[in-house]
C-alpha cells in the first residue's frame, strides 16, 4: 500500500471479472423502452510491480490486459467484444510522514497514464462502442494517496486511499471523464495456529467512485459519469511466509448515473502477490 523499503521488490498479479446488467436513471433502477443491452461483462489481468529505490521513494508500474470485454444486445442476440492490452501508469510514490510510534504513515504518489496504442478498436471500419475499448487511447495522470494506521497489537489496520485519473482528449476526439476513486479499509490479522495455513487477514472495503462525464468533440456524452459506491469483503492468506493469496466479492450498494446508463451488478477478483529482497 505504501512505499517499499530500499532495493526490495514487489510483484502483484491480479484477476478481476466483473458483471452488469441493470439498468439505472439517476439513482433509480430502469426497465424503459432504452434498455439495448442485455448485459455486459469484463475479465482482466493486472500485473503491478514496486520498486524501492530508497526507504521513502518508491518506482512503481502496472499495467493490464482485458482477456475479454463484451456486450449482449437485448433486441437482436448479438454481442460485440474486444480484447487487449489498457493503459499502463508508472509512478513515483514519496514517504511524506512515518511515525513508528504511533504506526501512522502518508505517502502520496504521482504518475504518468500511457496507453498501449492510441488507435480505437474497430470492426469492419466501424469504431466500436467506448464501454468495450480495452484502453482510452489517450495519455494522462495518476494522482493518489495513502493513510496507514496501526494497532499492532490487535493486529489492525485502517487504510484511506484515493486515486485521481485524468485523460487528454484522444485521436478520435474523445475525452474520458476525470476518474476519483476513493476507499476506506479496516482489515483483522487472525493466527490460526491448529491450521495448516494459519496466517489470515480479513478485510472490508468501502469503496466510492466519482466519474465526470466523457466528451466527444468537445460536447458532453450524456449517458456518462456518475456515483458508485461499494462494499467489498476479501480474504487473504499468508502462504509459507511469501505468498499474499486474497480474493474479494464487489457488491454495489448504491448507484447514480447520468441520463440512463447500465449499471454494475457485481465483482469478484483474485490477487497473488510477492515480496523479494525485504530486510528482517
Amino acid at each position: 500500500m505504501g512505499t517499499m523499503q530500499k532495493n526490495s521488490v514487489r510483484i502483484a498479479s491480479n484477476f478481476q471479472h466483473s458483471y452488469s446488467d441493470t439498468y439505472f436513471e439517476g439513482h433509480s433502477k430502469y426497465t424503459g423502452p432504452k434498455t439495448v443491452i442485455q448485459n455486459a461483462h469484463y475479465n482482466f489481468m493486472q500485473l503491478l510491480g514496486s520498486y524501492g529505490i530508497t526507504d521513502v521513494i518508491t518506482l512503481e508500474a502496472e499495467m493490464g490486459y482485458f482477456i475479454q470485454k463484451k456486450l449482449h444486445y437485448k433486441q437482436t442476440g448479438t454481442s460485440v467484444g474486444t480484447n487487449g492490452l489498457s493503459n499502463s501508469v508508472v509512478s513515483l510514490k514519496y514517504n511524506f510522514f512515518q511515525n513508528d510510534d504511533t504506526r501512522f504513515s502518508i505517502v502520496g504518489s504521482i504518475g504518468a497514464n500511457i496507453p498501449f496504442s492510441q488507435n480505437m478498436k474497430q470492426a469492419n471500419g466501424v469504431v466500436l462502442p467506448l464501454d468495450v475499448q480495452p484502453s482510452t487511447g489517450s495519455f494522462g495522470a495518476v494522482w493518489q494517496t495513502y493513510i496507514l494506521k496501526e494497532n499492532s497489537f490487535r493486529g489492525e489496520r485502517w487504510f484511506y486511499t484515493n486515486r485521481i485519473e485524468y485523460y487528454n482528449p484522444n485521436k478520435e476526439n474523445v475525452q474520458f471523464g476525470t476518474a476519483l476513486y476513493q476507499s476506506i479499509y479496516y482489515s483483522k490479522h487472525f493466527d490460526f495456529q491448529s491450521w495448516k495455513l494459519h496466517d489470515w487477514t480479513g478485510i472490508i472495503q468501502c469503496k466510492n467512485l466519482i466519474k465526470l462525464p466523457n466528451y466527444k468533440d468537445d460536447a458532453k456524452i450524456k449517458a456518462s459519469g456518475g456515483y458508485t459506491f461499494w462494499i467489498i469483503p476479501q480474504i487473504n492468506v499468508f502462504v509459507k511466509n511469501t505468498w499474499n493469496i486474497s480474493t474479494f466479492i464487489s457488491i454495489p450498494i448504491y448507484q447514480y448515473v447520468h441520463d440512463i446508463q447500465l449499471g454494475n451488478r457485481y465483482g469478484w477478483g483474485l490477487q497473488i502477490t510477492r515480496d523479494f529482497g525485504l530486510k528482517e
